[in-house]
């Protein structure tokens, strides 16, 4: 069993962390046997507090400089135990400085594993319970935004977002559903692209009422279908049986008029939707599709890729503005959020994880007066009530 530490800068309490400079380095692999990036993803984190630091020295912001230091001194001490769980041993984080900041790449690494497990629990779930349904993969965008209106272009978005969830298309249409915010940069013309993605669990099958009809993403999308189904071209999930049928419906609805489809008479799609709700008839890129266990890597993974930066931008300074643009328009802003029945089931698998193995005490520093060597000991509470202690050997994890 491994303890892993980072090295610090500070030469003082590198001394004091470490009495011996043979100790083993950090073993730390996957599933598939490789090892994970966490060397990597703190170099990853320096070069984003340097940049920040270059801007905060540039313009002489003190709250830049503190993001600077806190994303700086992210990782640089680590404990990690291999503890039994569920019959397997897996690495697990003792203790650690990190600064939960969401433009920290080892921060925002360490929460998209996090959040793609849990989503990968809740999607198997889900699949078994409602097998008939299906998922959809929708993604909501605004224009491009300059730097001084991208917070308020954010509040817009948020409001418009509660107004979507209200419509009867989204009550009624959608199950339950995940939600994240992105925001990308553009380098060419110095604008920021905020926009959403939605995991959804949509109602399908026969058993589904008339009123969970399935939303397209526009009406034009849907005009475009009906027409095919009434010129007699092959539609998936029509039957030739059915056709018959199905244009009647239409027509009694006044969406086919003399053997053409009147868009304007069909339901609004998610384009619309989200039109009306931002207030904004510009908006052209709305996209859904179909989605499946794949999809969860892109809902789990960075909020904002700030250590790609530097493949875009050459300016430190302006690398550690954009940086700080984006830490200070997402301060107190909930990025990813389940919603409906997908939180129902997330909130049912976190309760289950939590109650399987809990820590009865916090580890603590135990010297073997024989050696002269230390460990950490960690109490452990298993499922049936049995307490495990285990005994944790330092490593550490060289910068």
């Amino acid at each position: 069993m491994n303890i892993a530490t980072t090295i610090t800068k500070d030469k003082h309490l590198e001394r004091k962390i470490y009495a011996k400079e043979d100790m083993p380095m950090l073993s730390d692999k996957d599933y598939k046997g490789e090892q994970r990036p966490w060397n990597e993803k703190k170099r990853m984190s320096l070069g984003v507090a340097q940049d920040l630091r270059a801007y905060a020295d540039h313009n002489s912001i003190k709250e830049a400089r503190h993001l600077s230091d806190k994303i700086d001194d992210c990782g640089n001490y680590i404990e990690f135990a291999n503890l039994p769980i569920n019959g397997k041993n897996h690495k697990w984080v003792t203790k650690g400085c990190f600064c939960s900041k969401r433009v920290c790449p080892l921060c925002m690494w360490r929460q998209s594993h996090e959040n793609a497990s849990i989503l990968r629990q809740v999607y198997d779930e889900s699949k078994a319970r409602f097998k008939s349904y299906k998922w959809r993969f929708l993604t909501l965008t605004v224009p491009n935004c300059n730097k001084e209106d991208l917070s308020n272009v954010m509040d817009r978005m948020f409001d418009a977002w509660n107004k979507f969830t209200q419509r009867k298309e989204w009550l009624h249409g959608v199950a339950g559903a995940v939600r994240k915010l992105e925001i990308e940069y553009n380098a060419e013309n110095d604008t920021y692209h905020p926009h959403i993605h939605v995991l959804m669990l949509v109602p399908f099958g026969a058993s589904v009422p008339s009123r969970n009809r399935y939303v397209y993403r526009c009406k034009e999308t849907h005009a475009k279908r009906v027409q095919d189904i009434y010129d007699g071209n092959p539609v998936k999930g029509i039957r030739s049986t059915d056709r018959e049928d199905t244009i009647a419906k239409y027509a009694s609805m006044g969406v086919i008029v003399n053997g053409k489809v009147v868009s304007d008479a069909l339901p609004m799609g998610w384009l619309e939707i989200w039109q009306d709700c931002y207030g904004d008839t510009g908006i052209t890129q709305v996209d859904i599709r179909k989605a499946d266990e794949n999809s969860i890597p892109e809902m789990a993974k960075y909020m904002t890729k700030t250590a790609k930066l530097s493949e875009k931008i050459k300016d430190p300074v302006l690398r550690g503005e954009v940086i700080y643009t984006i830490a200070q328009v997402t301060h107190g802003r909930r990025l990813y959020v389940f919603s409906k029945l997908l939180n129902e089931i997330k909130q049912e698998i976190v309760g289950n994880d939590d109650t399987e193995q809990t820590y009865s005490s916090k580890p603590r520093l135990v010297e073997d007066k024989s050696t002269g060597e230390k460990h950490l000991e960690v109490m452990m509470t298993s499922e049936n009530g049995d307490s495990i202690l285990h005994n944790i050997n330092y490593a550490k994890l060289c910068i």
